[in-house]
């Protein structure tokens, strides 16, 4: 239940950051 309140949050963060971060975030995500 936490992990999916985080990723909802986590989510509503991301649609509120730039495009830039976006791209920064998805180069985080590739990393892994």
């Amino acid at each position: 239940m936490l992990f999916s309140n985080t990723l909802a949050v986590f989510v509503l963060v991301v649609a509120k950051f730039p495009h830039m971060h976006k791209v920064r975030i998805f180069g985080i995500n590739a990393d892994h």
